[in-house]
């Protein structure tokens, strides 16, 4: 495979081409018209002008973006370059370094973005209520901050053990109902038991 393709003639490279000569045409008139011979006239016109190749490169600065094309230059050079020995494994490497970072970066974005930055899939997330559910509670057990409710598991045979359980209750509170409210009806639910 050749990274070398033939360069296609540009149109706009004959447009310019026209265009100064026009402008030179002109100048070389203006010159005969002031009495100059022909020979005279062209000389001094393509003296006053400067050098035909480097007004084309202003004009095509001008014309186009020059960046673009220079950086596709450099682009198949860096890649002519990195390929020219086949049997090196520098540019797959690097290929498979690029594939395996955009592809663990696009994954990690994708579960971050199922999991912390969109919402919950569920109606009315906003009247959901969460609470915790740690057994029966050895002496001089000292409830820790911000718990609300606690309640005995039971003697279910797999509970009947040393090992700390802990649950984790949700529920959607009644349309009407706030939390406080909600609160108060479980507590007075636990002090029955």
């Amino acid at each position: 495979m050749s990274w070398w393709r033939p360069r296609r003639p540009d149109p706009t490279e004959d447009e310019l081409d026209a265009e100064l000569r026009d402008h030179v045409e002109r100048q070389v008139a203006d010159h005969v018209r002031a009495g100059l011979s022909p020979r005279q006239a062209r000389r001094r016109a393509r003296i006053e002008f400067g050098g035909l190749d480097h007004v084309k490169e202003m004009c095509r600065d001008v014309r186009r973006a020059r960046w673009i094309e220079d950086l596709g230059r450099d682009l198949r050079h860096a890649l002519r370059r990195q390929f020219k020995d086949r049997r090196s494994g520098v540019p797959l490497f690097a290929v498979a370094a690029l594939a395996i970072g955009i592809g663990a970066s696009t994954a990690m974005f994708g579960v971050l973005d199922a999991v912390v930055l969109q919402p919950l899939p569920f109606a009315q997330e906003e009247r959901l209520v969460a609470g915790w559910k740690i057994g029966v509670l050895p002496a001089g057990f000292v409830f820790p901050r911000g718990v609300d409710v606690f309640t005995a598991l039971g003697t279910r045979p797999g509970l009947a053990n040393n090992r700390t359980v802990f649950l984790q209750v949700v529920g959607r509170l009644r349309p009407g109902v706030s939390r406080e409210q909600a609160a108060a009806e479980f507590d007075s639910i636990i002090s029955r038991r």
